[in-house]
């Protein structure tokens, strides 16, 4: 049986999330040489959060970064220069990620304020709660 520093794990995690934030969960196990269970209780015991939802955090950073130097990239650009094979793919990820199409993220108010500080669960819930709002008052007219 080994022993792991938490945090200095949990910072090994959060540098290959941001190499490719797209890596799954064995995927890093593999890459780290360390067990699945052993880096979701890393990762849990430095953030609070699943090892998935720091995914997700680091995926959206990712995207705000790249939405916010390339404003005007086309979508389908900016999903095949961050590794997807297609633009339906990178849609899917973001709108499972954040509640939102990439069209909706690029231009939502939220995005600009939060995309320097990088991705948080309020961020997220942000975006969720913008994208209800304007579909609400979307019914309503």
């Amino acid at each position: 049986m080994m022993s792991y520093n938490s945090r200095l794990l949990f910072e090994m995690v959060s540098s290959c999330l941001h190499e490719s934030p797209r890596q799954t969960l064995r995927e890093v196990s593999v890459k780290l040489r360390v067990s699945d269970r052993t880096i979701e209780k890393s990762v849990r015991s430095s953030i609070g959060r699943s090892f998935k939802c720091f995914r997700e955090e680091v995926f959206l950073a990712e995207i705000r970064r790249f939405l916010t130097t390339q404003p005007n990239m086309p979508i389908k650009v900016v999903s095949l220069t961050l590794g997807f094979k297609s633009c339906s793919s990178f849609a899917r990820a973001v709108r499972r990620a954040s509640g939102l199409s990439p069209q909706e993220l690029r231009s939502c108010p939220s995005y600009h304020e939060s995309a320097q500080g990088g991705a948080t669960p309020s961020n997220a819930m942000n975006l969720r709660t913008f994208r209800r709002r304007n579909t609400a008052s979307e019914r309503s007219y």
